[in-house]
């Protein structure tokens, strides 16, 4: 069972990397400096952008589990969400040689970690948000050798 839902959430993710890819282009005229990282080509919600060492993350989530309704052929997920992070350098260029992570606290202290893959232009990784509150989102980014974190809080309602 666990090899099935690994399959169909592989063909899922192909899916939506393949939507990216087509819009893995650096973005004219953005200088890093004010402008939005948001994509209309970029599925989910636009849930944060900030600036980190000088490089700008936006990060976009896509609810999984509203996307899999009606889909009865479908075997439940374990993840409710897919979280995608693309981050920008200084100079506007989008980065593709990170490593990234998550580190998600969810309203009742419990801890979930998450490495991200590389997808399209951003790096992304299926989380778990199942109870409504405010979680505590960590996220790590190294390159280059140097690494840096961004933390927020993301309401589930």
């Amino acid at each position: 069972m666990k090899r099935v839902v690994l399959i169909i959430t592989t063909c899922i993710f192909s899916f939506i990397l393949n939507l990216s890819s087509i819009s893995a282009m650096e973005m004219p005229g953005h200088d890093g400096k004010g402008h939005s990282m948001d994509h209309p080509t970029r599925m989910g919600e636009n849930i944060r952008e900030k600036t980190v060492n000088g490089h700008m993350l936006a990060y976009h989530l896509i609810d999984m589990a509203a996307k899999m309704e009606g889909m009865t052929s479908m075997p439940p997920m374990m993840a409710t969400h897919h979280m995608m992070v693309y981050i920008m350098t200084p100079d506007g260029k989008m980065v593709k040689d990170a490593k990234t992570g998550f580190v998600i606290e969810d309203p009742d202290k419990k801890k979930q970690q998450v490495m991200a893959m590389g997808m399209g232009d951003g790096y992304g990784s299926d989380i778990t948000l199942k109870k409504k509150g405010t979680y505590k989102i960590a996220v790590k980014i190294v390159r280059e050798g140097k690494s840096f974190m961004d933390v927020f809080a993301y309401e589930v309602k």
